[in-house]
């Protein structure tokens, strides 16, 4: 009897169940759900599968492997038509026909299915097949290893899903709402045939209905009765109005609780611990379908089918060739549009980081601050200013200030005529400064020099209203000095001189002669 772990982790929600599974038989231990920071992705995977180990621990459990489902979201799910085949040869079959429509590389995906189980014709044959990105897999694998478990199963949720509800034949619906997930479900004699995601809206009623017509008319059967999981009363009555038809609740499995809104999730792992006792998990990406060696009939076969195959190669090579080309180029434009887009990300990325810290910048106008400080300091010669520092201030230990700039004035006192008086006077004019106080000073002296500290507080520019006085002029002075300026540009366009006053002072050389060769030999 192994002691398996059963996970549905998605949407920052760990939803787990522990059940000790032996044939036919699903015993649960143990079941929980909880918020998680992060979902499955390859990068915490090991931090992921510590979380669950030290869950497990807690509450003292002990399991030797893990089974894990993946969301519709995570899959690309396809209803896939194929010739009937033999069963060694279906699984290859499948994958070649389901790779040729995706544009991954068959080698970075996992692909499992699950055939119909009735088919409208015996030479077509249906499937419901699913494709995993392998490095899905391999996270998961990595969560299991690092909590200590070998992960033996990785399955859809869809196949949890089906097997939570009642026995039963025909074609039945299943609608199951999940905390950040719902899925539109048909189940046909316990296999699946239709796994779709619904929006996350009020229109998911219609979208419920719309899903099941169109599966009506792609060869499906409608489903004869419908079943809800984690549906709330209101979303009951509203789906029982859209699809006009008796909307049945499901009930919980033994062990795991009675269903709640949203917690279809549970009643999920809890299905696929009921499936994986009777060793049918349906889709399994640990274990997916493979073809296997043929004997020595399906060599005859093989040869019978080469010149055939050889015939419709040549055929269809041409077309087949035209057609890779054509996708590879689509694959070259979609990576370009992909790099331009990236780089257009980036680029916004630049654009918002500066416009946040445009939007976060809130300090003094310092323009308006210098001019408010010339309006106070009116007389120099009792006052000098030397220097002035406007600096922001920054938040100390995460807590800011209302005062969000500083302001250093320092100065001296001339000799003579300088007055400590109008440095008490603007200390305290600056103190006194707006209704709840726009400045914090403080002044140090050191003889005649002094140095004023203010802290400021960001204001409009429309509460500054200082204005620096204008500086007296004596009238006839400048009458006097207009006058006699228009007087002398007058003398200058006449040629004439300007007065003495104005004039150049005049230079007197004087000129000695040069001495002769006898008076330089005497």
């Amino acid at each position: 009897m192994a002691r398996l772990c059963f996970i549905d982790w998605d949407h920052q929600r760990l939803t787990a169940l522990v059940a000790e599974c032996s044939r036919n038989r699903a015993k649960i231990i143990d079941s929980w759900s909880e918020e998680t920071d992060l979902s499955p992705n390859p990068v915490m995977a090991e931090e992921l599968g510590q979380h669950l180990k030290n869950r497990l621990k807690e509450r003292k459990q002990t399991v030797t492997g893990l089974v894990a489902l993946v969301g519709r979201d995570r899959l690309v799910v396809r209803d896939q038509k194929y010739p009937t085949v033999t069963q060694n040869e279906e699984p290859g079959l499948v994958r070649l026909l389901t790779t040729r429509e995706i544009l991954d590389d068959p080698n970075d995906v996992v692909i499992d299915y699950q055939p119909w189980p009735s088919q409208t014709t015996k030479s077509e044959q249906r499937a419901l097949v699913y494709v995993l990105r392998r490095e899905m897999l391999a996270t998961y694998e990595s969560i299991a290893k690092a909590a200590g478990a070998k992960l033996v199963g990785l399955c859809p949720r869809a196949m949890g899903l089906a097997a939570s509800m009642p026995p039963g034949t025909g074609s039945r619906g299943l609608i199951a709402i999940g905390l950040g997930w719902r899925e539109l479900l048909v189940v046909r004699d316990g296999a699946v045939e239709l796994d779709r995601g619904l929006a996350q809206a009020e229109t998911m009623p219609q979208e419920a209905r719309r899903g099941f017509a169109v599966f009506g008319t792609t060869g499906g059967t409608p489903p004869g009765r419908i079943f809800t999981a984690g549906a709330s009363l209101q979303e009951l009555d509203r789906l029982g109005e859209a699809l006009e038809l008796a909307v049945e609740e499901l009930e919980g499995i033994e062990g795991a609780g009675a269903p709640v809104p949203g917690g279809a999730s549970l009643l999920a792992v809890a299905g696929m611990a009921k499936a994986w006792s009777r060793e049918q998990p349906g889709v399994d990406f640990v274990h997916p379908r493979m073809p296997r060696n043929e004997v020595s009939d399906s060599r005859k076969r093989l040869y019978l089918y080469g010149g055939a195959a050889a015939a419709l190669l040549a055929m269809i090579g041409a077309a087949f060739w035209w057609h890779t080309g054509n996708k590879e180029n689509q694959i070259v434009r979609m990576q370009g549009d992909l790099d331009k887009l990236k780089q257009e990300n980036l680029r916004f990325v630049e654009d918002e980081k500066r416009m946040k810290e445009l939007a976060n910048w809130d300090t003094a106008n310092w323009l308006e601050e210098l001019v408010d400080l010339a309006s106070r300091v009116t007389d120099t010669k009792k006052m000098l200013v030397t220097e002035i520092v406007a600096t922001p201030t920054q938040a100390v230990a995460g807590q800011t200030s209302p005062y969000t700039g500083r302001l250093e004035v320092k100065g001296i006192l001339p000799d003579g005529t300088g007055d400590e008086n109008e440095l008490e006077k603007l200390d305290k004019q600056l103190r006194s400064a707006g209704p709840e106080g726009y400045y914090l000073t403080k002044l140090r002296r050191t003889g005649k020099i002094f140095n004023f500290e203010v802290l400021v507080k960001p204001r409009s520019p429309a509460d500054y209203d200082l204005v620096p006085p204008a500086k007296k002029v004596d009238p006839k002075t400048t009458k006097d000095a207009v006058g006699k300026s228009d007087k002398n540009d007058e003398k200058e366009k006449l040629g004439g001189p300007q007065d003495d006053k104005d004039a150049p002072a005049k230079t007197n050389l004087k000129t000695e002669s040069k001495p002769s060769a006898k008076e330089v030999k005497k």
